[in-house]
């Protein structure tokens, strides 16, 4: 059972979170292209850059000095990016999928917005409010800028959208039993549904799979006091462990846009000091590979995959 100390502590040098970008459905699915990441280095600043899907050709798509660039989220066609940049507050921004023409979608005073997923026709994002509290929850806004709609008013992240377009999927703090759970709302606004079955577990970082049959998530379950990756049927039945390697939290998971593999962040003093690196396998977490690599003692973050759809 993984309490809120140690929840914290797991979670709290993630800068930004989320994992969770569904792709749109299609009769034939999308071939799998790049992967986005936030990479986070010494300096402490946060970029977000490329890569393949065998972590070579990477390239920097932001370069964002004083700021912090995180939580990247490819459209459903792999042209855009969503992202988001901090400074003295979070916003949204908007770029091409080469870094290029970059532009701000909102720019809200006091208001820290988080965790970006594209809906599956490309004409809203879903995303996160973080704070002010009075504003907490999961928000819909349009790819110009309009039609800002709130869906829920919960300690919420990590929206997932699904890829028929009916419903949300996102994670829920409740302070009191300082525990994680994941629900879905209905995409037009509606009373949401606890998938989450066991009250003693944190669940979290959802993400719909491709064909809409799987959610993909982290979790401390069985009472293992580590994050691992599991995947359930929507209504919550039929979970499946996806990973399981003692001494290394996995978390932060992303399918790729075939359905046929996953990405995800593993998290290990193996790897270096503070060391997140980026791994793929197949969705039963076999065939796994580290994709990015340590620098020794450097503590580096590799983190909030997305995968680019090619259509």
């Amino acid at each position: 059972m993984l309490r809120g100390s140690l929840l914290a502590a797991a979670l709290l040098a993630l800068v930004g979170s989320g994992a969770r970008h569904a792709s749109g459905a299609s009769p034939s699915p999308p071939r799998n292209g790049r992967i986005a990441f936030e990479h986070i280095g010494e300096s402490g600043g946060g970029e977000i850059y490329s890569m393949t899907a065998h972590g070579t050709r990477r390239r920097l798509l932001t370069h964002s000095r004083k700021q912090s660039s995180r939580s990247p989220a490819y459209s459903p066609k792999g042209r855009r990016i969503a992202f988001v940049v901090a400074y003295k507050q979070s916003d949204l921004w908007l770029m091409r999928s080469d870094g290029r023409h970059r532009r701000p979608l909102t720019h809200t005073g006091d208001v820290d917005e988080a965790d970006p997923d594209w809906s599956p026709d490309g004409k809203e994002l879903v995303f996160s409010v973080t704070r002010p509290a009075s504003l907490e929850g999961i928000w819909v806004i349009g790819v110009d800028g309009r039609h800002r709609r709130r869906l829920t008013t919960g300690t919420d992240a990590n929206p997932s959208w699904s890829p028929d377009g009916t419903e949300i999927a996102f994670d829920r703090y409740d302070d009191a039993s300082q525990i994680h759970s994941i629900l879905v709302v209905p995409a037009e606004g509606g009373t949401p549904t606890d998938l989450s079955s066991d009250p003693g577990i944190s669940d979290l970082q959802p993400d719909w799979s491709p064909d809409g049959s799987r959610i993909l998530f982290t979790s401390d379950r069985p009472d293992t006091f580590q994050l691992d990756l599991w995947t359930m049927k929507p209504d919550g039945s039929d979970a499946r462990r996806v990973t399981s390697t003692p001494g290394r939290d996995e978390h932060d998971p992303n399918w790729s846009p075939d359905g046929r593999r996953i990405a995800y962040v593993g998290e290990s003093s193996s790897h270096g000091a503070s060391s997140y690196q980026l791994y793929v396998s197949r969705p039963n977490g076999s065939s796994r590979r580290v994709i990015t690599h340590a620098c020794g003692k450097c503590a580096i973050i590799n983190d909030d995959p997305s995968w680019q759809p090619l259509r």
